[in-house]
């Protein structure tokens, strides 16, 4: 952790992310709740632009590359009930991304395939893209992060484990897991080439 890693081409599931050009490095792990998050990190939707652009589903950048999105309020963020009802014990891994393209206008970083292996590796957190988005509105409901050619852009990417909070709760009503692991590692790419970054979680309880 702390060291930049360059993704030079690799990618998780998509040779189509090209992420030739680009690489990352996290600065620093928390665990929150999700209302914790929201309050911490959302922003309104005239909060300005950032090197991050506006992408559709097939990963293309949009002609206006400030739109932005509407920021969910605590209360209809996925993973709290409809009332903004949430447990104790839920709790979301954050981590601090810096982000840079050198040269390349058209490759990307498909979060959906970003995830983290807990260190006893029996369980795994995926990004929490619905909570993200209050964060970086600007992605509207793609969770693909897209830089502006030559840019660097930092952003706090939460990451959960989740269950159904009973078996006829809808997908609004999902239950965070408390992250109890003392380090986990996070996957970055698997072809051609694996690269992991190791990081120590904080001792405390969220």
């Amino acid at each position: 952790m702390g060291e930049w890693v360059d993704l030079d081409g690799a990618f998780l599931y998509d040779n189509q992310e090209n992420t030739k050009g680009y690489s990352l490095r996290i600065t620093g792990a928390e665990l929150m709740t999700a209302p914790e998050y929201i309050d911490r990190y959302g922003k309104s939707d005239d909060a300005g632009s950032s090197p991050a652009e506006a992408v559709d589903t097939a990963g293309n950048a949009s002609a206006n590359e400030t739109t932005t999105a509407e920021v969910q309020p605590a209360s209809t963020a996925r993973g709290l009930s409809a009332s903004g009802e949430y447990d104790d014990d839920e709790s979301v891994l954050v981590l601090h991304y810096d982000v840079k393209n050198q040269g390349n206008d058209s490759g990307y970083i498909d979060m959906v395939t970003q995830w983290i292996m807990s260190d006893k590796k029996n369980r795994f957190y995926r990004c929490d893209y619905d909570l993200w988005q209050t964060a970086e509105p600007v992605m509207g409901e793609t969770p693909v992060m897209k830089l502006v050619k030559d840019s660097e852009h930092s952003t706090a990417v939460p990451f959960s484990n989740t269950q159904s909070r009973s078996l006829f709760a809808n997908v609004n009503e999902e239950k965070r897991l408390q992250v109890t692991d003392e380090s986990v590692h996070l996957v970055v790419s698997n072809a051609p080439v694996r690269k992991i970054i190791d990081i120590e979680l904080p001792n405390n309880d969220a």
